[in-house]
C-alpha cells in the first residue's frame, strides 16, 4: 500500500489541458458539458480516496480511470482522456504501464461502459505496473 498523501494528483486544469490536446490530434467535439465540470470528477476521486485509505496505485489509478470515463464530461474523447489521465498520474508518481495497446484500449472501453468494475480493471492493472 501507499501513503495517499505523498501521491502527485492532476488538478482540473491539467486534465482539461489533457482532453485538449488529445482532441487537438483527432476529431472530435469540443469543449465540456455545461451540467458537469472537472472539479467535480476531482472532487468524486478525493472523496472515495477518503474513504479508502490503504488503497494500492492500481487502485488510484484505475480510479482516475473509471471517474474520467464514466463521469461523461467532456462532449467527446472522455474515454482517450481517462487513459491519458491514468497513464500521466501513474508515471507522476513513478509508475509505467506495460501493456499490450490493444489490451488496455479494450479494457478501458469495458470499465467505461460498465462491463468491467474498476477492482476488477485495478487488478488487471496491477501486474502491469513497473517502477521507474
Amino acid at each position: 500500500m501507499i501513503d495517499l498523501d505523498d501521491l502527485t494528483h492532476l488538478t482540473a486544469l491539467e486534465i482539461r489541458a489533457i482532453h485538449d490536446s488529445i482532441l487537438m490530434g483527432n476529431p472530435g467535439l469540443k469543449g465540456s458539458r455545461p451540467d458537469l465540470s472537472v472539479d467535480s470528477l476531482i472532487g468524486r476521486i478525493h472523496t472515495n480516496l477518503a474513504y479508502q485509505p490503504a488503497a494500492s496505485i492500481a487502485e488510484v489509478a484505475a480510479l482516475y480511470a473509471e471517474v474520467i470515463a464514466r463521469g461523461h464530461v467532456f462532449n467527446d474523447g472522455n474515454k482517450r482522456t481517462a487513459l491519458v489521465c491514468m497513464l500521466t498520474f501513474l508515471d507522476l508518481n513513478g509508475y509505467t504501464l506495460k501493456a499490450d495497446q490493444n489490451a488496455v484500449a479494450d479494457q478501458m472501453v469495458d470499465l467505461a461502459e460498465g462491463k468491467l468494475g474498476r477492482q476488477l480493471f485495478s487488478t488487471w492493472l496491477a501486474p502491469k505496473l513497473l517502477s521507474h
